[in-house]
C-alpha cells in the first residue's frame, strides 16, 4: 500500500520544466512585490524610531532618575538611624521627605511601573516608623542622661556630707562608703551594651542595697536619718521603671529595634534600587534590540533594493539556465546519493518524472528527524544517572552555573545541600551491590518527594553522594528542607545492621546558603567546598544530622 501511494504521488507531480517556468513568473511577481514592501518597510522603520524616541528613551530617563533618588535615600536613612541628636534626626528626616516627594512624583509618572508605586508606599511607611523609633531612642537617651546627672549630684551631696562629719564610727564609715559605691555602680550601668550583663549587675546591686538596708541597725539614729534619702534614691533608681536601670533597659531595647528597623529599611531600599536597576536594564536592552533590529532591517532593505535594481535584467534572463544547470542537476545528484545512503542500497535510485527539490526536502527532513531523535536520546543518557534517574554530575555542573547566574541577576539566596549516605560501603559489603543499588533508588525517590519545586534540582554526583540546589531559598528554609529529607530517610527504616549509629539507613547533610548582591565573585567550586565542609562537620558530629554553615 505504501509503495502504491508513493507511486501515485510521484506520478501526480508536475514536470520540472513547468515548475521552472512557474517559478520564473512567480519570482518576477515577487520582485515587484519586494519593491512595494521596501517602501512599506520604510514606514515601519519610521514608526519604530518614533516609539523609541517617544516611549523607550523617556522610560530610560525616568528609571535613571528613580535610581539616582533612591540611592541618595539610602545614605539619608542610614544617617537618620545613626543620628546622635534630635537636630540631626530632624534634618535627616526633612531631607528624606524631600527625596520621597520627588520619588512619588517620578513613581506616579505615566510610564512608571505600578509595582514601583506599591513598593514606594511601603518604603515610606517603614521610614516613618524608623523616624519614630529614632526619636524615641534619642528621647530615652536624654532622660537617662538626666537621671545619671541627678544621681551624680546625689553622690556629690553624699561626699560633701561625709567630708563634714568627723565623729563617725568605723562601721558607719564603711556603710557610707558602700552606699557611695552603690551609687557609682548604678551610674556604671550606662556602659553596658547588652541586656544580660546589665540585668546581672542590676541583680547584684539590688542584693547589695538590700544588705545595706539590713545593716542600717549599726547606724546611729542621726546618721541613719541623714543617709536615708540617699539609700532611698539608690533603691528608686534600681526598682522604678523611670530609674536608671529601667531607662537603660528600655534604651537598649529601643537601640535593638532601631538597628533592626534600620537594617530592614536599608534592605527595602536596596530591593527598590534593584527593581529600578532591573527595569532600567530591561528598558535599555529593549532600546538596544529595537535599534539593532532597525539598523539591520534598514541595511538589508537598502542592499536588497540596490542589488535587485542592478541585477534585475541579468537575473531574469539567466534564471532558467542557472536553475537547470547549476541547481537542479546538482540537487538531483545529491538527492540520489542521500537516498541511496538512507535506504542502505548500493546503487542509485532512478527518480524519473519527479520534483527533485521535493524529494531532497523530504529526504533531508527524514534524516534530520532521525538525527534529532538520536541526539535527544544521547543527551538524556549523558545528563542523567542510569541507576536512580536523577541528574548526573555533568547535568549538575550545567544547572549549577545557570542557577548562580540567575541568582546574581535577581539577588537571590541559593541554598546547597551536600548529602551522603552514612556507612554505605558497609551496607554494600554486607548486602551486596544489587541491594545497595535498590537502596539508592529508594533514597532518590525520597529526595524527589521532598525537593519537588520546579526550580529545585537534585543530582547524584558519586556512589552514595548527592547534591541539591534550592534557588531563592534562605538558610532557614534550606535547613527545614534538609531536615525533612534526613528524617524521611530515617523513617523509611531501610535495614542497616552494619551502621554504628542506627539500625536503619541514615543520611548526613551539609547546608550552606549564599545570598547574592549583584557584585559577588564567588565561584561554583567555592560554594561546593563550603557545602562539603558542612557535610564533613555533620559526619564529625556523629552523622544522621543536618549541619548548617
Amino acid at each position: 500500500m505504501s509503495e502504491t501511494n508513493n507511486t501515485a504521488r510521484k506520478q501526480a507531480r508536475l514536470p520540472l520544466s513547468r515548475i521552472l517556468t512557474g517559478s520564473f513568473l512567480a519570482i518576477l511577481a515577487l520582485f515587484l512585490l519586494i519593491i512595494l514592501l521596501a517602501f512599506s518597510r520604510l514606514f515601519d522603520f519610521r514608526d519604530l524610531l518614533t516609539r523609541i524616541s517617544q516611549d523607550s528613551i523617556p522610560a530610560v530617563t525616568l528609571t535613571s532618575q528613580i535610581y539616582s533618588e533612591v540611592n541618595t535615600l539610602t545614605y539619608l536613612s542610614e544617617a537618620m538611624a545613626n543620628a546622635d541628636t534630635d537636630v540631626a534626626r530632624k534634618l535627616s528626616w526633612r531631607q528624606i521627605n524631600q527625596q520621597l516627594e520627588q520619588l512619588h512624583v517620578l513613581a506616579n509618572a505615566e510610564r512608571a511601573d505600578p509595582f514601583l508605586r506599591t513598593q514606594l508606599a511601603a518604603l515610606t511607611l517603614e521610614l516613618s516608623e524608623l523616624n519614630s523609633l529614632v526619636e524615641r531612642r534619642l528621647d530615652m537617651a536624654n532622660r537617662l542622661q538626666e537621671r545619671l546627672h541627678s544621681l551624680s549630684e546625689t553622690e556629690d551631696e553624699l561626699v560633701e556630707l561625709l567630708s563634714q562629719e568627723t565623729a563617725l564610727t568605723n562601721a558607719e564609715l564603711r556603710w557610707s562608703l558602700s552606699l557611695m559605691t552603690l551609687l557609682e555602680d548604678i551610674q556604671r550601668l550606662e556602659d553596658f551594651k547588652r541586656l544580660l550583663p546589665l540585668r546581672q549587675l542590676s541583680e547584684q546591686i539590688s542584693v547589695q542595697a538590700q544588705q545595706m538596708r539590713e545593716q542600717q541597725a549599726i547606724l546611729s539614729p542621726r546618721w541613719r536619718e541623714l543617709t536615708m534619702n540617699f539609700l532611698l534614691t539608690a533603691e528608686q533608681e534600681m526598682n522604678s521603671d523611670t530609674g536608671v536601670i529601667g531607662l537603660r533597659i528600655e534604651q537598649l531595647k529601643l537601640n535593638g529595634r532601631t538597628t533592626g528597623r534600620g537594617n530592614f529599611v536599608r534592605n527595602l531600599i536596596l530591593d527598590y534600587v534593584g527593581l529600578a536597576e532591573f527595569q532600567s536594564e530591561q528598558t535599555n536592552r529593549s532600546i538596544v534590540q529595537q535599534s539593532a533590529y532597525a539598523q539591520t532591517q534598514v541595511k538589508e532593505q537598502i542592499q536588497r533594493v540596490g542589488i535587485i535594481a542592478i541585477v534585475a535584467i541579468v537575473l531574469m534572463l539567466g534564471l532558467l539556465y542557472y536553475l537547470q544547470v547549476q541547481v537542479v542537476d546538482r540537487l538531483r545528484t545529491l538527492n540520489r546519493r542521500v537516498t541511496v545512503r538512507m535506504d542502505g542500497r548500493g546503487r542509485e535510485t532512478q527518480l524519473s518524472g519527479n520534483d527533485e527539490i521535493t524529494d531532497i526536502d523530504a529526504t533531508f527532513e527524514q534524516f534530520a528527524r532521525t538525527i534529532e531523535s538520536q541526539n535527544r536520546i544521547l543527551e538524556e543518557l549523558s545528563l542523567s544517572d542510569s541507576l536512580t534517574g536523577l541528574a548526573n554530575r555533568r547535568a549538575f555542573n550545567n544547572q549549577f552555573a545557570h542557577t548562580l547566574e540567575l541568582a546574581r541577576r535577581h539577588n537571590w539566596a541559593v541554598t546547597i545541600l551536600a548529602m551522603d549516605v552514612d556507612y554505605f560501603k558497609a551496607y554494600n559489603d554486607h548486602f551486596g551491590h544489587l541491594q545497595g543499588d535498590e537502596c539508592l533508588k529508594k533514597l532518590a525517590t525520597i529526595m524527589r518527594a521532598h525537593l519537588q519545586r520546579g526550580s529545585d534540582f537534585v543530582a547524584r554526583i558519586g556512589g552514595e553522594e548527592f547534591v541539591a540546589i534550592l534557588p531563592d531559598t534562605d538558610a532557614d528554609g534550606g535547613y527545614r528542607r534538609a531536615e525533612e529529607v534526613r528524617a524521611s530517610v530515617e523513617q523509611a527504616h531501610i535495614p542497616h545492621p552494619k551502621s554504628t549509629i542506627n539500625d536503619a539507613v541514615t543520611m548526613s547533610i551539609g547546608v550552606i546558603t549564599y545570598r547574592f548582591t549583584g557584585l559577588d565573585t564567588v565561584t561554583p567550586a567555592e560554594l561546593i567546598k563550603q557545602a562539603d565542609d558542612a557535610l564533613y562537620l555533620a559526619k564529625q558530629e556523629g552523622r544522621n544530622r543536618v549541619v548548617k554553615c
